[in-house]
Formats: structure tokens, C-alpha cells, sequence
């Protein structure tokens, strides 16, 4: 009996010692930063992302056999991001590798993707990091640092607003891959025949100025035909109201560091702060141009408002110009950077200038490590040349990426491609802790004071306590 139990023994370790002399690391639990030591990942990195065709870094093979599919988290349908289905197919001829779209609706992205990471899920390999939500995503330990993929020569071939909001702390969490920017659109038409001048407003003051005169009536029933300005504050789209406050402080001459404290808490019960909010509160309430609606709109309210005539000037994102085009004559309309403040309300004169909204894609923490290194692909696909080019040219997406706007294609089929490149080169964004809980604050306590139910500093200085006390410090 003790021959044959040791006879076992025998046969068991001769077993394992061959299973690991024959398959090697395949025995041997593999982590993610041994795979991620194997790529030459710096290896030609700047000629490799400014390439007219990206090919996968040196020792990337590794990865062959290994991940078949490569699940991807996506905001909404991919019928309306036809940019992102034609780099996937890219990405998929380049590697082999096929892409499996997570498709989320808009405003169930984040919610799905903080139950999944909740739940140490690595179900997506591939994170669609917005914005306003990036930095508690690093802070929480979801997301992969990916310091592999840069160097200062990478960096440089982004703006310093772009790089910043994919890092924390010194460490790179993710890449940038489109940016959504701000800007004010108007019908020329309009302002010609009413406002005597093709010429969009320069000013705050020349907003309401040209609002009011556009503010229309024009069947004589008491009720708005065209209204002057539109824009959207509503719970639907939770970071509008960050959007607009910032705007106003950017236009004021603010930047990214002047909004946020040592602590990197956001201060908008400041003066400038103020004077944003209270220019929207006029705009409907003092001068009647808005309508009340606007606390409760969307991106999309604003858009369909000026399609159907509607509206003689709006803000809206970039990306609406490709749609727009397409469905009323380019010489109907307009665009510009958001105008300075120039001194409204007693502060000061400002710049013309837009915020940027940067999106970035991270990978899971809780994938394997073979999914991470396939990730990792993708994340270095994604920012470069030739895919921001297609997000550009294929669905007027803001491509991040400076050298961009230099290409030929770019400048010829980019709607209005001179006010899209400044928004780039002069837009600023910021991101900070707490984000998604300051969106939702900032839209409570902003509407009430837009509706006319507490004054303006009332309202963000409840906004800033409720802010303070999210942050231990």
C-alpha cells in the first residue's frame, strides 16, 4: 500500500514537471506587467502613433491566439458612431483580433460600467472613460496605469489640456481618443435681417444685445416663434451645468488650475462663478431671450430647436456640424468660439475661448492578463493619427491629436475647420474628483437659481457646501 501511494507521488511530480518543461509560462500564472515588459512599447513610439497606418508595437505577437475578442464599452448605438466601428474594423485587419461593442445607452454608461468595476468584473477589458467621471475611476484603483504608452515626445503631440485629464498623480491612466468642445452657433440669415450683420457676437453683452432683437413673435399671438439664445442645463445630460458654468469662467480668462483649490476641490461660488450662472439666469429671466425650457434640455433639445428654425443661436458641441450641414444650408449658418466675457457684470474683459470635454478609453484592472495586453493594443490605436483622422473625417469627432489639423483631407471635409481647430488649440478642460456627485449639485442648485427660485449666490453657495463636504479635507 505504501509503495503504491508513493508510486502515485512519484507519477504526479514527474507530471508536473513536465507540464511546466512543455507549455512553459502557460503553467505559470502570467501577470499583465510581465506581458507588458515583453512589447517594445517605446520602440519608434512617436513615428508609430504619427504613422498614416498604425502597426502594432514590436513583440505584440505574444498576444496572438490568446484574446479572439476584445470587449469594448461603448456610448450609445454604433449606428451613430460610425467613426469608432471603422477604426474597430482597423484594428481587428492589424491584429486579428475581433471587437465585441458593450453598446450602453448614453446615460447608462457610467452607471453599468460603476457596477461592473463594483463587482471586480473584467467582463470589458476596454473603458469608456468620460470625463466628468475619470478621475474617481483612477482614485478607485479601476483602471490600469498605462505610463508604458507615453514618453514627453508622445505627450507633445497633444495638447498639455488633453494629456492632463489622463493623468493622476503623476501616472498616466489612460489615452485620449476625441474631445467634445463647446461652441456658439448662429443663423446668419437671421442676424442679418434682424440684426443688421452677418458677424456673430463678440461679447456677453452682444449676446443678449443680438438676443433680444432675435427674440421673435412673429405671427403676433403672444407666443415665441424664434427664440434669441438657447442652451441646456437639464438633468437628462448631468454635466451640462458644469459645462455652462465653466464656459463662463474660461471666457472669463480663467484656466483649469484658477477653478480648482490645493486640495483639487472645484471653487464656483467665487465671483467669476457667480457671473457665469447669473448670465443664464438673465438670459431667461431679466431678459426674456431663453426659455425656460432650457433647464430641462439636453444637447440634442438644443440641436433639434435649431433645426426646426427655432432658435437664432445656441451652444452646442462641435460634433453637430457635421449633422447640421446635411440638413440646412451651410450659408443659413454660422459658427464661433464662445464669446469673451468683455467686462459683463463688472468682471473681467476675458477671452474668446470653449471648454473641451476629453474621453479617454483605460483598462479594466479586474481583466486577465492577456485581454489587458490586447487592451493596451487598443489603447494605443486609438490615439493615434490615423484613428483620430477618422474620427475627425468620418464623424466630425474633435480629434485630440495636434498634427491632425494639419492634414489636407482634415481641413477640406471638417465643417467650419478653422473655429474647430481653435477650440482645440485654445479650449480648456478640467476633471476632478467627485465629478458625477458636482454635476448633479451643480444642476439642482443651478436650475433653481435659472427658474427664478433662489438668487444666484444663494444657490452656489449651497452648491459649494454640499461640494466641500464630499471631500475629506
Amino acid at each position: 500500500m505504501i509503495k503504491k501511494i508513493a508510486s502515485i507521488i512519484c507519477c504526479t511530480v514527474l507530471l508536473s514537471a513536465f507540464v511546466i518543461s512543455t507549455t512553459g509560462e502557460t503553467a505559470k500564472a502570467v501577470t499583465f506587467q510581465q506581458l507588458v515588459e515583453k512589447v517594445k512599447w517605446q520602440k519608434g513610439l512617436v513615428k508609430r502613433l504619427t504613422a498614416e497606418k498604425w502597426t502594432p508595437p514590436d513583440g505584440w505577437e505574444i498576444v496572438k491566439g490568446k484574446v479572439p475578442k476584445l470587449v469594448i464599452f461603448n456610448s450609445g448605438s454604433m449606428k451613430f458612431d460610425p467613426a469608432t466601428e471603422v477604426n474597430g474594423k482597423i484594428f481587428t485587419e492589424r491584429t486579428g483580433i475581433e471587437i465585441e461593442w458593450i453598446i450602453v445607452p448614453d446615460a447608462a454608461t457610467l452607471p453599468k460600467e460603476i457596477s461592473m468595476l463594483s463587482a471586480r468584473s473584467g467582463r470589458a477589458p476596454v473603458i469608456y472613460l468620460k470625463p466628468e467621471a475619470s478621475i474617481d475611476f483612477y482614485r478607485a484603483g479601476w483602471v490600469e496605469p498605462v505610463d508604458f504608452l507615453w514618453s514627453p515626445e508622445s505627450k507633445a503631440l497633444y495638447p498639455k489640456a488633453v494629456v492632463d485629464t489622463s493623468s493622476y498623480k503623476g501616472k498616466m491612466y489612460g489615452t485620449p481618443w476625441f474631445i467634445k468642445a463647446t461652441q456658439l452657433v448662429y443663423r446668419k440669415d437671421l442676424l442679418k435681417k434682424y440684426v443688421g450683420t452677418t458677424k456673430p457676437p463678440q461679447t456677453w453683452q452682444e449676446i443678449i444685445d443680438y438676443a433680444k432683437k432675435l427674440t421673435l413673435d412673429l405671427d403676433g399671438d403672444g407666443n415665441i416663434d424664434i427664440w434669441g439664445y438657447v442652451f441646456n442645463t437639464g438633468s437628462s445630460y448631468p454635466r451640462s451645468m458644469k459645462m455652462r458654468i465653466n464656459e463662463g469662467l474660461f471666457t472669463q480668462g480663467l484656466t483649469s488650475e484658477d477653478v480648482l483649490d490645493e486640495h483639487g476641490i472645484p471653487q464656483y461660488n467665487t465671483p467669476e462663478g457667480i457671473r457665469s450662472l447669473q448670465f443664464l439666469v438673465d438670459l431667461v429671466q431679466k431678459h426674456k431671450v431663453s426659455p425656460v425650457g432650457v433647464t430641462t434640455y439636453a444637447d440634442k433639445d438644443t440641436y433639434d430647436l435649431f433645426l426646426r428654425e427655432k432658435a437664432a443661436m445656441m451652444q452646442n458641441h462641435t460634433w453637430i456640424n457635421f449633422k447640421l450641414v446635411k440638413k440646412m444650408p451651410k450659408e443659413k449658418w454660422g459658427v464661433s468660439l464662445m464669446p469673451k466675457s468683455g467686462g459683463w457684470g463688472g468682471g473681467p474683459e476675458g477671452v474668446a475661448s470653449t471648454r473641451g470635454g476629453v474621453y479617454d478609453y483605460a483598462i479594466n484592472v479586474y481583466s486577465k492578463p492577456y485581454e489587458k495586453l490586447a487592451a493596451a493594443l487598443w489603447l494605443d490605436f486609438a490615439r493615434t493619427f490615423e484613428a483620430c483622422k477618422n474620427q475627425q473625417v468620418v464623424e466630425q469627432n474633435q480629434a485630440p491629436m495636434s498634427m491632425v489639423y494639419d492634414d489636407p483631407e482634415v481641413k477640406e471635409k471638417t465643417v467650419y475647420f478653422d473655429t474647430v481647430k481653435k477650440t482645440v488649440k485654445v479650449g480648456q478642460a478640467i476633471n476632478y474628483h467627485q465629478g458625477l456627485a458636482i454635476c448633479d449639485t451643480l444642476v439642482k442648485y443651478g436650475n433653481k437659481a435659472i427658474l427664478g427660485k433662489v438668487p444666484t449666490k444663494e444657490a452656489l453657495d449651497k452648491a459649494q457646501k454640499e461640494i466641500k463636504n464630499m471631500f475629506f479635507y
